[in-house]
């Protein structure tokens, strides 16, 4: 069964995770996840963990997407790149 995030996990994840797009591999994606995740909350719609990690897999395809086709130096980083949304990189986004 997938659980939805609480009320006390979402303040949690808006409060911390300024300190992990901060020290993120990829701040893109996390700002940008970060206001999906809002959007949604907003709109009083669930979010599981396995909706924000595809959801951040979705992002970082779009933004490497991006960088091979506009060779922007600013997505420079998501050159040669890879990234799972692992169950740590959640632990790391909502810390």
């Amino acid at each position: 069964m997938k659980e939805n995030l609480t009320e006390d996990e979402i303040k949690q994840t808006k409060k911390k995770s300024k300190v992990a797009k901060s020290n993120g591999k990829f701040p893109e994606i996390e700002e940008s996840l970060l206001q999906w995740f809002k959007e949604k909350r907003n709109n009083k719609l669930p979010v599981t963990m396995e909706m924000i990690k595809s959801q951040a897999r979705s992002l970082f395809e779009k933004n490497k997407q991006k960088y091979l086709e506009t060779k922007d130096e600013k997505l420079k980083h998501y050159d040669n790149e890879s990234f799972s949304a692992s169950s740590g990189w959640f632990k790391r986004f909502k810390s």
